[in-house]
């Protein structure tokens, strides 16, 4: 497992979330556990 923090970051909104992946998990796949597109569309 590896740990992934992913940020958004916007001038009126930030948000961090961390997330526990599968070693040689993709970016597209950390997005998607994230959340973020749905907190942040």
């Amino acid at each position: 497992m590896i740990r992934v923090d992913l940020v958004y970051a916007r001038p009126e909104r930030q948000l961090t979330v961390t997330l526990q992946l599968a070693a040689g998990s993709s970016v597209s796949q950390a997005i998607a556990a994230s959340g973020l597109l749905v907190q942040c569309p």
